[in-house]
């Protein structure tokens, strides 16, 4: 949907497939419990729509204002119908071209038939009908089931994507749940009220969202099961590989946990008599998450795969096209794989500007529009950033991944230009159009180094740093402002931002208002003022004629007509 609404703006020729017949039908089903863990922030005491995003995690962005998911639901964790029915207000409103009920079979990579030396994609839905297009783009999300190959006795599970959420099912059972992400502890949460107990087990050491800042991590709403586990309320979480285990049925249909041999699959026999599993269970379900589903590809566009806890995702470059088939691109989850476990872009709030990433940078390649820029003189750079800093939605949302990036100009006219992704500065011509430059500023936002991962303790008493002269050792989410006095061509092996030659933090804020003249506005200035060897301060008129007569050079502001005008007194 979203990246369907920035091809209508622009008049692209396009159409958006979609198998059932509203938009957004995953969520009639998902998640299973029915309520969204993605913040609802109706109010924020502003009323600027960009620093409202911010705090959005489910409205689509578009030019009209009111067509936001604050305005369907009343609750700060809204129920998913309401989501369903925002997302088919949002295709209806705008008009989107969605051809409804059309379940693609087939995506082939086909001679195009007119005639031309090109390859073209031939779609083939259920009922026979083909369609052709230069260019395609998946945003089916990640919908098949991860069942693990090698595990012995999956068959007698069942998965999150089937499992009842009526605890009456679960009266008086003794219930397994493989896994240790968000919906294992969501099953555990809604049928807690009438099990006997429930063990969660997974290969993965749990994760935390407060600890990692990573919003897929377990949130602190689906957190009550380890309440029953550290308060010993018989419920527990314990850790286990599952290619050393066989889930077996006895003969009265209870399901057992056996030794196997991981090399051979050979059963082994019952686990010891102290081992956690060593109790019957009435049920084991599988949350261990999902997977893309390759079913529609021959093999001239079979996607290449990640590696290691990549291998979900199909396998793309900082443009979001695929590694191996030309002009095929994945939006949505299915590109979470450039920012996975670093920053949002596996959710709502996060791939609504992967999205507008993907649809500008296929604007500079197949239209020859480039990126969107605005020229500054190096005051107007200056307050640019302290608008960006408090306002801009996707630098604060893609932490870590989207930047903004100023090349600057020895004759004060400094490009700017917004949210673009820090994979592609090193390529910035080639994939929006615009030649590094000698010199540049990078803006991102991040966390401190060393304030996440799943043991950190990040309320502790000494997490928060508020003073601007050691702003480099601040903990929390704050801007952070490289200069490099060459074009940046290369990036560190995990794809960050290498040394710069110098670098300002824009001390950390427990309100998140960077507006504070002693903190935040002058040492951003200072550091300005050195790194792009200007005076940024603005002069009277008296002043600037002063220069004039007794230099050979005088500030910029008294040469852009930035002059102040000297102030009347009655």
């Amino acid at each position: 949907l979203q990246i369907a609404y920035f091809m209508h703006k622009m008049n692209r020729n396009y159409i958006v497939f979609e198998r059932n017949g509203i938009a957004g039908s995953s969520f009639v089903k998902f998640p299973r419990h029915r309520y969204l863990i993605s913040a609802n922030k109706r109010f924020t005491g502003s009323k600027n729509i960009e620093f409202n995003w911010r705090h959005d995690w489910n409205s689509l962005i578009s030019h009209n204002e009111s067509l936001v998911m604050t305005r369907y639901s009343e609750l700060y964790f809204p129920h998913a119908d309401d989501l369903v029915r925002y997302f088919n207000d949002y295709a209806n409103e705008l008009k989107l071209k969605i051809q409804y009920n059309t379940r693609i079979t087939r995506l082939s990579s086909i001679q195009d038939p007119t005639g031309s030396d090109r390859k073209i994609f031939e779609f083939r839905d259920a009922n026979g009908n083909t369609y052709h297009c230069n260019v395609s783009v998946i945003g089916t999300g990640n919908a098949a089931a991860n069942i693990p190959e090698e595990a012995f006795g999956m068959e007698h599970t069942v998965g999150y994507e089937n499992v009842s959420v009526d605890p009456e099912n679960f009266k008086g059972r003794n219930v397994l749940i493989l896994g240790t992400g968000n919906s294992a502890f969501e099953i555990a949460k809604v049928i807690s009220p009438t099990t006997n107990y429930i063990h969660i087990t997974g290969r993965s050491e749990l994760r935390q969202s407060w600890s990692t800042h990573y919003v897929g991590d377990v949130r602190g709403v689906n957190r009550q099961h380890l309440d029953g586990s550290q308060l010993k309320s018989l419920d527990g979480i314990t850790y286990a590989d599952f290619n050393q285990f066989a889930i077996v049925k006895d003969k009265n249909q209870k399901l057992r946990l056996h030794k196997k041999d991981p090399t051979t699959n050979q059963i082994l026999g019952p686990v010891e008599e102290n081992s956690p599993f060593r109790r019957e269970y009435d049920y084991i379900i599988r949350c261990l998450g999902f997977k893309h589903d390759d079913s529609i590809y021959d093999e001239t566009t079979y996607p290449a795969r990640g590696e290691g806890k990549l291998k979900k995702f199909p396998k793309i470059k900082p443009n979001f096209e695929s590694v191996n088939v030309p002009n095929m691109y994945y939006v949505g989850a299915m590109a979470h794989s450039l920012d996975f476990r670093k920053s949002s872009g596996g959710f709502i709030h996060g791939f609504r500007y992967s999205a507008i990433v993907a649809h500008h940078m296929m604007e500079w390649k197949y239209h020859g529009v480039r990126w969107p820029s605005k020229t500054l003189s190096a005051n107007g750079v200056l307050f640019h950033l302290i608008e960006r800093i408090n306002q801009a939605s996707a630098l604060y949302q893609m932490f870590s991944i989207l930047t903004d990036v100023i090349l600057l100009d020895d004759n004060n006219k400094h490009i700017y230009l917004e949210d673009v992704p820090i994979a592609a500065i090193p390529n910035l011509e080639t994939l929006i159009g615009f030649p590094l430059s000698q010199r540049m500023l990078v803006m991102s936002f991040e966390y401190g180094k060393g304030f996440a991962g799943p043991r950190t303790d990040t309320l502790g008493p000494d997490r928060v740093n508020a003073e601007w002269n050691i702003a480099h050792k601040c903990n929390f989410i704050h801007p952070k402002i490289y200069y490099y006095d060459h074009p940046l061509t290369e990036l560190n092996p995990d794809r960050s931002l290498p040394e710069p030659t110098k670098v300002h933090h824009v001390v950390e804020d427990f309100l998140t208002e960077w507006d504070s003249m002693s903190d935040h506005i002058i040492p951003l200035k200072k550091y300005l003022q050195t790194v792009m060897n200007q005076d940024l301060t603005h002069y009277y008129q008296f002043s600037c004629f002063k220069a004039f007569l007794q230099f050979k050079s005088v500030p910029h502001s008294c040469m852009n007509e930035q002059i102040l005008q000297k102030p009347r007194y009655r």
